[in-house]
């Protein structure tokens, strides 16, 4: 999460509020809404969704001191692929926003747990694209404060 507040603050100075703010945050919602429905997310989500099958198959090579540390690393790296475009929403959204954050930890939770769980992922996908499409368009919508 600090990654993204870092970006969000670097664009914070960057790009002044207004319009122009509202277009940068559209087009970073329609990549996430993107990256939803790409290959590398089902991949990423399937590894994420059995870390027993991820240590099953790296079990022979857990010996010695860095063996479980690089299983681990290696889960996270896949739930890091899994989730990190809803936590891009989350941050554009508002962190500190108790709503949306239980909106995206719902989505995360039902893609990972529930079967066909990814079926709500691609539909996230395509209403952050439609929504991030309607803000670039439509910057007005959305209020800012100044």
């Amino acid at each position: 999460m600090r990654f993204f507040y870092g970006i969000v603050v670097a664009l914070d100075r960057w790009v002044p509020m207004g319009p122009a703010a509202v277009r940068v945050g559209a087009v970073l919602v329609i990549a996430a809404g993107i990256y939803q429905l790409t290959q590398f997310k089902d991949v990423c989500l399937t590894q994420c969704r059995s870390p027993l099958g991820l240590l099953m198959h790296y079990g022979p090579s857990l010996g010695g001191l860095w063996g479980p540390p690089r299983v681990g690393i290696r889960h996270g790296l896949y739930c890091l692929g899994c989730c990190w475009s809803l936590m891009l929403v989350l941050v554009l959204l508002g962190m500190m926003n108790l709503v949306w954050m239980g909106v995206v930890a719902t989505i995360i939770f039902v893609e990972k747990v529930m079967p066909r769980g990814d079926v709500l992922g691609r539909v996230v996908g395509v209403g952050l694209i439609c929504m991030g499409a309607f803000l670039a368009a439509y910057p007005s919508a959305l209020p800012t404060f100044t």
